[in-house]
């Protein structure tokens, strides 16, 4: 009797745990040019391990545990921003440019004494 006691307790009690979870969805798009953003990370600020990527259309679906307040969306070359998690939001990623003035590129080759030819100089 004990052990139906039980299983009918814990059949009431599993959909609440189910229902605890939040959802979150959404579009992640380029403020450039309007386009969805293809493999943009969504993750959840409290719990780095909870997160998915955008698909095709830069659409996710994240199922969120108790207590998230904050999502962080991330991409390569755009600025990360945190939003509240609710469903259906639109997310609009803006470039993350630098202009840099001069770039200084300098060169090393290991070579054998033997294959060295022409005049070498030793700067102390």
């Amino acid at each position: 009797m004990k052990k139906y006691l039980c299983l009918w307790i814990l059949s009431l009690l599993l959909p609440l745990g189910v229902l605890a979870q939040q959802t979150a969805s959404g579009v992640v798009i380029s403020g450039d040019d309007n386009f969805p953003i293809i493999g943009a990370t969504v993750v959840c600020k409290e719990n780095r391990s909870v997160g998915t990527a955008t698909d095709m259309d830069g659409k996710f679906e994240l199922n969120l545990p108790e207590g998230t307040k904050k999502l962080i969306i991330s991409y390569i070359g755009m600025e990360s921003q945190e939003v509240t998690p609710s469903v259906g939001m639109k997310i609009v990623l803006k470039s993350e440019t630098e202009i840099i003035d001069d770039v200084v590129i300098t060169g090393f080759q290991k070579m054998d004494r033997k294959m060295f030819t022409g005049a070498g100089t030793t700067i102390n």
